[in-house]
């Protein structure tokens, strides 16, 4: 009984001491990479051009684990400009949107940025928004980047499940699109598109990482306190 007492206050105390951890993992792709993967290549980006009231984005679905995850964090990658960027998450009809995001120049697995169709290798930017939504465990989370109209382009990165060899939780060979109920901000619309045949030869989904905080049901914290207590007792005996 103590054994077993220490084991799940352990494993509370890991899931409630305040330190974020990745929530849903549909980050890069690792292998079949770029054009030397052939017929096989994994990756591409995706962007909607002098669209805009429109948005490229998508859609994860938070695990079960807790019945509640407090997101921080929304990483996705993209090349292109890396500047005056916004993120819009919405939840059902609640929507936020994020302008505070630290950008770092990464790579793939294999060193390369992302080959785009003149062969040219272009620099890839790792972006991670800073969020603060209380999400239902089990619930869907849409997201999209609007990038700056008036400056370059901006192509989020995205890759096909199937070929990525690399964690694509939630992937269904769909990304999203956003866009806006005449022009008032707080309204959005949402579709969904799949690549496949319709300027590639495979379906995708757009490359995102969630990070939070689980949040237990009461009575598990309350277990955890009583947990505490045992041991406490234990100790002091």
């Amino acid at each position: 009984m103590r054994t077993f007492v220490r084991i799940v206050v352990a494993a509370m105390l890991t899931a409630t001491n305040g330190m974020a951890f990745m929530v849903v993992d549909r980050g890069l792709p690792t292998i079949n990479l770029n054009d030397a993967a052939g017929a096989y290549r994994c990756n591409v980006n995706w962007t909607l051009e002098n669209q805009p009231w429109y948005c490229v984005g998508d859609q994860v679905t938070l695990p079960t684990a807790f019945p509640y995850y407090l997101v921080d964090t929304i990483r996705v990658w993209v090349v292109g400009e890396y500047t005056g960027l916004e993120l819009f998450v919405g939840i059902s009809d609640v929507l936020q949107s994020s302008t505070t995001y630290s950008a770092t120049q990464v790579t793939y697995a294999n060193g390369e940025g992302y080959q785009g169709q003149s062969g040219a290798f272009l620099d890839m930017w790792q972006l991670d928004f800073a969020v603060d939504r209380r999400v239902q465990g089990g619930s869907a989370l849409n997201f999209a980047l609007k990038p700056d109209y008036d400056s370059d382009y901006t192509f989020l990165l995205a890759s096909n499940a199937a070929l990525s060899g690399s964690p694509q939780e939630g992937a269904d060979d769909l990304w999203g699109y956003w866009y806006w109920v005449s022009t008032d901000p707080d309204r959005y619309g949402m579709g969904f598109w799949s690549s496949k045949g319709n300027g590639w030869d495979k379906s995708s989904d757009i490359n995102v990482q969630v990070f939070g905080l689980g949040v237990p049901e009461p009575a598990t914290m309350a277990l955890l306190g009583f947990g505490g207590l045992l041991l406490l007792k234990r100790k002091r005996g």
